[in-house]
This record gives C-alpha cells, sequence and structure tokens, in this order.
C-alpha cells in the first residue's frame, strides 16, 4: 500500500514540476542541483552524517537519507569534497519494488518520461543493459536520459534497476537530476 502511495505522489509530484518554465526547478524532495544542502540540513548534521565514497577519488561524497521522506524511501545526495557551502552536485530519490514488479517498475518509469517528454524541450535516449556492480552478469536495467539542448542545464535520469536474486538489492525506481560538473566527474575521472 506505501508503494501505491508513493507512486501517486511521485505521478502528481512530476506534473507539478512539468509546469515549471525552466529545469532548474525541477526538484526531488524540495532540493535541486546548486542548492545548498544546509538549507535542509544543520553543518553539524552533514558533518556527524554517514559519507560515502564510491569512486576511485574522493573528490565528491555521498550522503543517503533513508525514511526522511514520504514519497522516496530513499534519497542521495552527493556533494563535493571540501565544498564549504555543500552545493548539490547530484540527488536522487528511490522506490524499492518490494514484490520485484518489473512491469510495475517499467510503467511507473514510462508514465515519468511521458510527461516529462510533453512538457520539456528534452532529448530522450533510452538504453538496457547489466548493472555493472553484479559481478555473475545477472542484474539489469532499463533506463531513459534527459538531456536538455543548452550545455548550463542538467540531465534528468529515469532508471528500473533489477537486482539478481544472489544480490543483497531488489527492484528499484530511481530518478535522478545530474549537474554536468557532476558528470564530467563520472565520465572522466571517477573510474580512473
Amino acid at each position: 500500500m506505501r508503494v501505491f502511495i508513493a507512486v501517486l505522489i511521485l505521478i502528481f509530484s512530476f506534473q507539478s514540476l512539468t509546469k515549471a518554465e525552466d529545469i532548474s526547478e525541477f526538484e526531488i524532495e524540495g532540493m535541486s542541483i546548486e542548492d545548498s544542502l544546509l538549507e535542509f540540513m544543520t553543518k553539524n548534521k552533514i558533518y556527524n552524517h554517514e559519507k560515502t565514497y564510491h569512486y576511485a577519488t574522493k573528490d565528491y561524497y555521498q550522503i543517503d537519507i533513508a525514511g526522511k521522506s514520504e514519497l522516496y524511501e530513499r534519497i542521495a545526495i552527493d556533494l563535493k569534497n571540501n565544498d564549504d557551502k555543500f552545493l548539490i552536485k547530484n540527488i536522487e530519490g528511490a522506490i524499492e519494488f518490494k514484490d520485484k514488479n518489473k512491469k510495475r517498475c517499467q510503467n511507473l518509469m514510462e508514465e515519468i518520461a511521458n510527461s516529462l517528454s510533453q512538457n520539456f524541450n528534452l532529448k530522450k535516449v533510452d538504453d538496457k543493459g547489466k548493472l555493472d556492480w553484479d559481478k555473475s552478469g545477472k542484474s539489469t536495467y532499463d533506463r531513459i536520459n534527459f538531456i536538455l539542448p543548452n550545455e548550463k542545464y542538467h540531465q534528468i535520469t529515469i532508471i528500473c534497476q533489477y537486482w539478481d536474486e544472489s544480490t543483497p538489492f531488489g527492484y528499484w525506481l530511481k530518478t535522478g537530476i545530474h549537474s554536468n560538473e557532476f558528470l564530467d566527474y563520472l565520465e572522466y575521472k571517477a573510474y580512473n
């Protein structure tokens, strides 16, 4: 029941967001790229929050906020290391499909994508593949990326991840907003 309610809230929040005049108004839980996390958490809470470094360098760290949202089960925020302003460079909201219903995840992903396509001038790029973190090669994904024509804007990603039974993960729908700066980091430095 909680997932059903979250799905309805997710759809309605995207409908209201699609009326935004500028993609910088695209938000997840009221947060957008280049907002200061200090607007949402105290400096002390940020410093004391568990930080995860997912990449080869420690240029960026992630703060994972679970259970703080009615809409998402998890919110992940990437910040640049040693940034005293705590500017958000990447933000992602996630909903788990505990019943591992692939079709429900795909349907919601398509609804969100259709809403964005109809209301923004975005280039849509679909792809499918295997999730690299599962070395067995059995976990897969379906993803829709939206790229704005102007470089100063950010990429929006909607992904359904289908983790294999052998992993500790389930099926997840994730929506994310990514700054160009963060995408450049992922492309050229994060995995080198």
